[in-house]
């Protein structure tokens, strides 16, 4: 597995694109302006905003939850039931099996690190054009 990016997950999508595109400068790579996922990268960094009311029907007890967490590390893999399978014998705590989450074009997991922080696992769809989330 290789990190690859921050995700953000926003209650304004839209107005977090025009902030992070416009006035930041950072460059729109993938996804959907519109949501629910927008990817992008400033340089050799790379992030994703996410609709937090998209995460909200994903994440145990809900994305508005108190202490819910609102930014996830993000691993790209090249076998995400391979890596899941790997961590999982090594006691590691799943809240989202693998699936393919054909909106967002990847096949994803969800996971907990030792802090209860979620650590997402994913790959491009084939043909989904999510090749730029890096």
């Amino acid at each position: 597995m290789e990190f690859s990016q921050v995700v953000l997950k926003v209650t304004r999508l839209e107005e977090c694109v025009r902030f992070y595109r416009d006035l930041c400068r950072c460059e729109l790579v993938g996804g959907d302006p519109n949501g629910p996922v927008a990817y992008f990268a400033s340089g050799a960094q790379r992030f994703a905003l996410l609709d937090a009311k998209v995460a909200a029907a994903l994440l145990p007890g809900g994305s508005g939850a108190p202490g819910a967490p609102r930014v996830t590390f993000a691993f790209r893999s090249a076998d995400v039931d391979e890596d899941c399978k790997r961590l999982r014998e090594a006691g590691v705590r799943f809240t989202i099996e693998p699936q393919d989450f054909a909106v967002w074009g990847v096949r994803s997991s969800l996971c907990e690190d030792p802090d209860g922080n979620p650590v997402e696992i994913f790959a491009p769809l084939p043909g989904s054009g999510t090749a730029e989330a890096k």
